[in-house]
C-alpha cells in the first residue's frame, strides 16, 4: 500500500521496484526488523523527491546535531521537509513540529544516507535506545502522512512488526 499509493498507476519505476524488493529482503534478515522498515522509509522518501534535509535546522540553518548539549530535543518538520535545532522545536506547539533525541536523528541520518547498493551494511548500524527508535518511527509516520496527503494502513502493519517480532 506504502509504495501503491506513492507511484502512479501502471508507470514503471524500476528504482522504486528495487527498493521495494531490497526492503523485503531486509525485513527477513535484519534484527530487529523495524530498523529495516525506517530504511525502506527513509529511502522511499528520497526516491519520491521529498528527502528531508537532517543535516541543518530548517529555520536558521544550525547544522544538527551539532554542538548543542547533550538531553537537547531536536525535531523534524514535515512542511519544512527538515530537521529543527533545539531553539526551533515546538513539538509541543506545533502540530507539524515531531521530537527526535539525538540518538533518534543520528539513526534518520545514517538511514538516510545509505544507499541501496550498501544496504547490507545496514546490520552494523548502531541501534539508538528504544525511546528514540520509536520517536525516529513516529517523525517519518507523520513526514510521511504529510507528503502522500494520506492515511497509510501498511504504516500500521510495518508497526505491528515490532510488536510481534
Amino acid at each position: 500500500e506504502l509504495v501503491d499509493h506513492s507511484v502512479e498507476d501502471h508507470e514503471p519505476n524500476p528504482l522504486l521496484f528495487d527498493l521495494l524488493i531490497a526492503g523485503l529482503y531486509l525485513l527477513q534478515r535484519v534484527t530487529p526488523p523495524e530498523l529495516a522498515a525506517r530504511w525502506f522509509e527513509t529511502q522511499l522518501i528520497s526516491d519520491l523527491g521529498y528527502a528531508p534535509d537532517f543535516a541543518a535546522c530548517a529555520v536558521c540553518r544550525a547544522p544538527v546535531p551539532g554542538a548543542f548539549p547533550a538531553g537537547e530535543m531536536f525535531g523534524l518538520s514535515a512542511s519544512g521537509g527538515s530537521a529543527l535545532c533545539p531553539r526551533h522545536t515546538r513539538v509541543a506547539s506545533n502540530p507539524d513540529h515531531s521530537a527526535l533525541t539525538r540518538n533518534s536523528l543520528e539513526l534518520l541520518q545514517a538511514l538516510a544516507n545509505l544507499a541501496p547498493e550498501d544496504a547490507n551494511l545496514l546490520p552494523t548500524l548502531h541501534l539508538p535506545d528504544t525511546r528514540s527508535m520509536n520517536l525516529a518511527r513516529l517523525a517519518l509516520r507523520r513526514f510521511l502522512r504529510y507528503h502522500l496527503d494520506r492515511e497509510l494502513r501498511s504504516l500500521d502493519f510495518l508497526d505491528s512488526i515490532n510488536h510481534n517480532a
